[in-house]
């Protein structure tokens, strides 16, 4: 079998129906926001670069007892992020700047001319508030109900750096901020797949049992099922075996009936609302929803 047949089956793309989540999710779906003190509303950074996802280092050190080998961690850091930013001409991100600044620092950014830059008190203030940012949330929607939320806590600013200017070029103008953090959170919500296709993705991670490794994909098949097959249905839901001396479900006519005493049909790639996989013997075979009386 190919690699791109393997990948294809790995993925599930082929037996997917509405919205394919096995797929890596995109870089550039992504949207930032900041929630600061005084700030009725979260500040959405709409007109930014990149940012970095918060990322972190274990400590951790090699103890020697007679040269046996011992590795015990000792802590955990938060790895700066970086956030690039467009300096743009309604000066939002200035603005959000010099409030940042002016919450801890008395001078710069925030003098009006040269006497208020010589009267002014500066210098680090004492604010009421330890945390001017409360946190950054970068959201990552790639469809419509596979959302993924990262939530940075306390995050600081510990660089602020503004462009180079140059005539010779005409790309916009950013600013780069550098935070460091005291922690976040990654959730992820929102699932595209139904209950049945869970079930199929866990059998072809489980395939590796059956003759070539993969479950073959096959149109759906049909039960001939009628009133008198309730019961078998119902002792196959609680028992897993048939007890009754009802007929039985017809099967494919490649079944071993030694192997598949209940008479059940193949997995083929794809299931009914309902119904199930029963692994018999490394093979997989399905039982039936139950049917409403």
């Amino acid at each position: 079998m190919a690699i791109g047949d393997s990948a294809y089956k790995v993925y599930s793309q082929d037996q997917r129906r509405g919205e394919i989540d096995a797929v890596p999710r995109n870089k550039y779906s992504f949207t930032v926001s900041l929630n600061y003190i005084d700030s009725p509303t979260p500040l959405s950074l709409v007109r930014i670069a990149n940012v970095q996802i918060p990322t972190y280092v274990y400590r951790s050190q090699t103890l020697n007892a007679y040269n046996a080998k011992k590795t015990v961690l000792t802590g955990i850091d938060y790895t700066p992020i970086t956030l690039t930013a467009y300096d743009t001409k309604d000066a939002v991100l200035e603005k959000f700047l010099k409030d940042y600044t002016a919450h801890y620092v008395d001078g710069p950014l925030n003098n009006d001319d040269y006497s208020a830059f010589l009267t002014n008190p500066k210098g680090i203030k004492t604010p009421e508030s330890r945390n001017f940012i409360r946190s950054i949330i970068i959201t990552r929607k790639d469809a419509k109900n596979l959302e993924n939320v990262i939530e940075i806590y306390n995050p600081y600013i510990t660089n602020i750096d503004a462009d180079t200017l140059d005539y010779s070029d005409s790309s916009p103008a950013i600013y780069r901020l550098t935070f460091t953090y005291e922690g976040f959170k990654i959730l992820s919500e929102g699932q595209a797949t139904t209950e049945a296709e869970i079930l199929q993705a866990e059998e072809f991670a489980n395939a590796a049992t059956a003759d070539d490794g993969f479950v073959e994909v096959d149109d759906f098949a049909e039960y001939e099922v009628d009133k008198n097959d309730a019961e078998n249905i119902e002792d196959l839901k609680t028992t897993g075996k048939v007890t009754s001396n009802q007929k039985q479900l017809k099967e494919l006519p490649d079944v071993n009936e030694t192997s598949n005493p209940d008479n059940l049909k193949r997995f083929k790639g794809k299931l009914k609302t309902g119904e199930a996989i029963r692994n018999i013997n490394g093979v997989s075979y399905i039982v039936p929803a139950p049917i409403k009386r």
